[in-house]
């Protein structure tokens, strides 16, 4: 049986993180492999030993904004939580259960010394998806490359992303050293598959974000319902703040008499002047999967609030703006599948007709089938 390790970003308190990096590592288990995920704490997370030859040498061309941006943001989102203390200790240990109960870890690595100096030892490893090859992550990402796995072991990627559209001058030396360690590359975007081609020569492949990989079946074995309100109710999952999604909610709810429920994205209450808003702030991820899975609609601008909706048939609308960067997985996503459920913020809300779920799962399984057939060749370097 081989061992494999996987690297991504985990133990971030982030629903989609957490649950992608459980997939990926269940699905390889699934499969017959010794799998686990190498516990090395991304830059965020509070126990991580900040050192200096953890911060990218391109770090310094960063413009301000990204700068200020990268250190500040996670201490903000913390302080908001803690402004909540007890709300954020119940959150922290849903997670923390979560994983205890579902998910397999090497040793912790709380630096990126410690991870350089006494690596884990697999037969194969692998970098998982998110966004680990970010360039404007406020750390070094060489360990997303696999650098410190032995030169001559079986290195790939799966469903891994860039997380922006083009790669800044700034960091291509370093990028194109990085992608050229690994055998084998899977991004979670079409326009990754050219950034690689483009730095190295490879042919990348998009796959399916791990999500895709378990069934709804499997999903339904690891969530709690303990949070999932008696009457039918709307859910909202919002990551980026957006009037005109609570706006739209809360009619829709209106006309077809429904609890509007919102996921919030941190231990706070992101509805602090809708009263009406069942805001759940405390929830593990899985307390959140019931929460897909039971709602009656789904409303939400998230990559993941997306994917469980498609996995537990939810009637849903993913609603973006066209001024915003990063909703390319959620319209390729779609796209792929044959889901007209995209809206623009920019437009006036109208409901669509009902998606033949048969047509849809059908297509979600020929999409996960292509992608555990490259798991497959990618663990068994090609062959």
């Amino acid at each position: 049986m081989k061992k494999i390790g996987i690297i991504t970003i985990v133990r971030v308190n982030n629903y989609g993180a957490e649950l992608q990096a459980y997939a990926l590592q269940r699905k390889l288990a699934n499969m017959g492999y010794d799998s686990e995920l190498i516990d090395y704490l991304y830059y965020i997370h509070p126990n991580y030993i900040k050192e200096k030859k953890a911060v990218p040498q391109y770090a310094k061309y960063y413009p301000l904004v990204k700068r200020i941006k990268g250190i500040l943001f996670p201490m903000m989102e913390t302080a908001k939580s803690y402004m909540n203390k007890a709300v954020y200790e119940k959150r922290n240990a849903r997670f923390v259960a979560f994983h205890k109960a579902n998910t397999r870890f090497s040793r912790c690595y709380d630096k990126f010394s410690a991870l350089y100096e006494n690596p884990p030892k697999y037969d194969v490893y692998c970098v998982g998806s998110d966004q680990v090859w970010n360039p404007f992550s406020y750390t070094s990402l060489d360990p997303y490359f696999l650098t410190f796995a032995p030169k001559d072991a079986v290195k790939f990627a799966y469903a891994s992303s860039f997380g922006v559209s083009e790669i800044p001058a700034m960091a291509i030396e370093s990028f194109k050293q990085g992608l050229q360690n690994i055998n084998a590359i899977s991004v979670r975007e079409k326009t990754a598959v050219s950034i690689v081609k483009a730095m190295t020569g490879q042919d990348a492949v998009a796959v399916a974000d791990p999500t895709l990989l378990l069934n709804a079946y499997e999903w339904s074995e690891i969530l709690d319902n303990s949070m999932v309100p008696q009457e039918k109710y709307m859910l909202l999952y919002v990551l980026k703040e957006s009037a005109y999604i609570t706006e739209t909610a809360l009619r829709i709810a209106k006309e077809k008499r429904l609890k509007v429920v919102r996921i919030c994205r941190g231990a706070y209450r992101q509805d602090p002047k809708n009263s009406s808003i069942l805001n759940i702030m405390d929830a593990g991820p899985a307390e959140y999967l019931a929460l897909f899975k039971n709602a009656t609609m789904v409303m939400t601008n998230s990559f993941h609030g997306t994917v469980f909706s498609i996995q537990f048939n939810r009637d849903f609308y993913t609603i973006v703006s066209r001024n915003t960067s990063n909703n390319s997985r959620q319209i390729d996503l779609l796209s792929t599948l044959g889901i007209d459920r995209i809206k623009y913020t920019d437009t006036e809300f109208s409901e669509k007709s009902a998606i033949e779920w048969d047509v849809v799962n059908k297509r979600v399984e020929e999409y996960r089938l292509e992608s555990i057939n490259y798991l497959q060749k990618a663990i068994n370097n090609g062959k």
